[in-house]
């Protein structure tokens, strides 16, 4: 699992997350979960921890290997810990992601039916990652309801698009998304958002932009 995140995220030794962590979460705070082919290789992992609130647990990684992505691998491991959460007696999961990860977004918001109201500014601190391009690591605060109607009618097949949507947030052109005036711009828009009482509910991937409902 070490190995796989310096593969995923070209995570460097201060990024990734040691074996100890695992460790620890598997043995005494959290949920430690591998996806493997049939010759029992690694291809992809979770990683979870109880969360300070009774009854939730927070969803800190989930990891696939490049060449197995977009096979429903990711798909199959957030299933896997909400079966395994649920059986722990947990009703509720956090993760946070990258607002502006497209695909993420249609993945969280639309295939698993979380909602967020929480944005979170460099949560992470600036990392060595060429991913984050050397911008701030903000985050979007997602909360799954584990047994919600949202989240039923998600893993039944029904797409939520959020149709009771009062207003979007664009995302910024692709070309702009590693910018940090864009980053900024769209940091904005969600904290006003989200004092004004909105909530993310779903993402139109035609027009590439949030929808947010009354909360």
């Amino acid at each position: 699992m070490v190995h796989l995140q310096k593969i995923v995220w070209n995570a460097g030794d201060l990024d990734a997350e040691g074996r100890p962590i695992f460790v620890v979460a598997q043995r005494f705070s959290g949920q430690v979960l591998g996806a493997f082919t049939p010759d029992g290789s690694m291809i992809g992992f979770s990683l979870a921890f109880a969360d300070r609130q009774p009854g939730h647990i927070h969803s800190h990684r989930v990891a696939v290997l490049p060449e197995w992505q977009n096979a429903g691998i990711g798909r199959a491991l957030k299933l896997a810990q909400r079966e395994h959460a649920l059986r722990a007696g947990f009703s509720v999961m956090h993760w946070t992601f990258d607002p502006m990860q497209d695909r993420n977004a249609w993945f969280n918001l639309v295939r698993l039916g979380a909602t967020s109201h929480i944005y979170i500014r460099n949560i992470y601190g600036i990392t060595a990652s060429p991913l984050h391009a050397g911008l701030p690591t903000d985050r979007l605060l997602l909360e799954w309801d584990l047994q919600g109607e949202r989240a039923l009618r998600a893993l039944a097949g029904e797409i939520i698009a959020g149709t009771k949507a009062e207003c979007r947030i664009p995302l910024p052109p692709l070309k702009d998304r590693t910018d940090a005036a864009a980053q900024s711009q769209l940091r904005l828009a969600f904290e006003e958002a989200f004092a004004s009482g909105l909530t993310v509910t779903g993402f139109d991937r035609d027009q590439q932009s949030y929808l947010l409902e009354r909360r």
